[in-house]
């Protein structure tokens, strides 16, 4: 594009979609002692839109993030006939800056930053009878409220917790290099963050 030297514009694209059905005899007898399976079904879709090009000595690269997913699980205790069931919902915003300045043939600063902003929807069913008339021993969740189904998937799981939060954070960069002719010595100051629950 004719804005900057060299300048690009980037988009990168991913979506991933797993079903996963496992079954397992923990106790290895012919009697279903610790018997379970687990369900699993996750969807995620992710963009980035990234801006690439250079002014001068300056070097400019800039962006925009989004990243979806979607996840839910149940398990089912064979021996109890109980189940339990979980799920979380998240949407990443994210927007990104960075600037390298060639001072020199050998010296570059760079400095930059990325503000992200994360919402999470979680819901819980803890374990319990899936016959809505029976109080399993043992357990402490709402009879009825997860249905197993078969191996592809349940057939309904009402969360009887749910919670919604939301983390935001800027992390800025800053980095000094310097080019010798057969090493590179560079120091760098960049503060990382992960949200709760990842």
């Amino acid at each position: 594009m004719g804005f900057g030297e060299d300048a690009a514009i980037t988009s990168i694209t991913g979506y991933r979609s797993i079903e996963n059905y496992s079954a397992s005899d923990f106790d290895g007898t012919p009697i279903s002692v610790s018997n379970s399976s687990i369900y699993t079904r996750q969807r995620q879709f992710s963009e980035e839109l990234r801006y690439n090009g250079s002014f001068g000595i300056a070097t400019v690269t800039t962006g925009l993030y989004y990243y979806h997913q979607r996840v839910r699980q149940l398990l089912k205790n064979l021996l109890a006939n109980a189940t339990q069931g979980g799920g979380v919902t998240e949407n990443v915003y994210g927007v990104f800056g960075q600037v390298d300045l060639k001072l020199s043939d050998p010296l570059t600063l760079q400095f930059g930053g990325r503000y992200t902003h994360e919402r999470k929807d979680a819901g819980v069913a803890s374990l319990a009878s899936e016959d809505p008339n029976v109080i399993q021993p043992g357990t402490n969740g709402v009879p009825g409220s997860c249905i197993s189904g078969d191996r592809n998937g349940p057939q309904r799981c009402d969360y009887t917790f749910r919670q919604r939060t939301s983390f935001s954070n800027f992390s800025p960069k800053i980095s000094l290099q310097y080019q010798a002719p057969n090493a590179l010595f560079y120091a760098t100051a960049q503060k990382a963050y992960r949200s709760g629950g990842t």
